[in-house]
């Protein structure tokens, strides 16, 4: 459970400490996450932690997104900056192999129309956008199906997970209680690459001691309508 670190009129911290061996990784891990609106708007999200023992540490923020307020993101328009994504085996695990985008489903690099459960299985991959961490720049863009409203991820992360929410459980209450769908929303996470540890092409999710994990995403909203 967090606890609220401080808050402002805009802007919110919270804090939590996981204790060495929690879930089976070693280290006294904490962390601190803050949420900042700016005008725009932009929502700022920025994570920090710290261990005192070398373990494995990253973090994705798991939002989903429906600019449309339809039943699904079926129309929706996606854009993603990566030249290549990493396949996954059965259980959604990468297999290790990282694939040009170019000629396949894929290929998000001039924008794509979703249509849910396209391509085959439905969209749950990594999305190679750099080899590690570089100054925050924008990785995404999300267009509503009606056009205008726009959502554009800005992040320092290498790696962007793109999920299509197939697996969401039908009836499950949403905003304002609203029942949810499959592909009720798309989830846009900038992270590290999946199963790193497994994998010595991967940007490397160690944290040692002394060392400050740092995280930074920036969610904007235009409306051209």
């Amino acid at each position: 459970n967090w606890h609220i670190r401080a808050v402002a009129a805009d802007r919110v911290s919270f804090a939590d400490r996981l204790p060495d061996g929690h879930m089976g990784f070693p280290g006294a891990l904490e962390v601190e996450v803050g949420f900042r609106i700016a005008p725009g708007p932009v929502l700022h999200i920025d994570v920090r932690a710290t261990s005192d023992a070398e373990t494995l540490c990253n973090f994705a923020h798991h939002s989903y997104f429906n600019l449309s307020g339809h039943p699904t993101i079926a129309g929706h328009r996606l854009r993603v900056a990566a030249d290549s994504y990493l396949p996954v085996d059965d259980d959604l695990i990468p297999t290790g192999e990282r694939r040009p985008v170019g000629g396949t489903a894929f290929d998000l690099r001039q924008g794509v129309t979703l249509i849910p459960e396209q391509p085959v299985g439905g969209f749950d991959h990594n999305f190679c956008l750099s080899y590690a961490r570089c100054p925050i720049r924008p990785v995404a863009w999300l267009t509503a199906p009606e056009g205008g409203l726009t959502l554009i991820v800005e992040t320092t992360e290498p790696g962007l997970q793109v999920y299509d929410g197939a697996m969401i459980a039908a009836g499950m209450p949403g905003l304002d209680g609203r029942p949810l769908t499959p592909h009720a929303g798309l989830a846009l996470e900038p992270q590290l690459w999946p199963d790193a540890p497994n994998h010595p092409g991967s940007p490397p999710a160690l944290l040692r001691p002394g060392e400050v994990y740092e995280q930074h995403t920036a969610l904007a909203f235009t409306d051209t309508r």
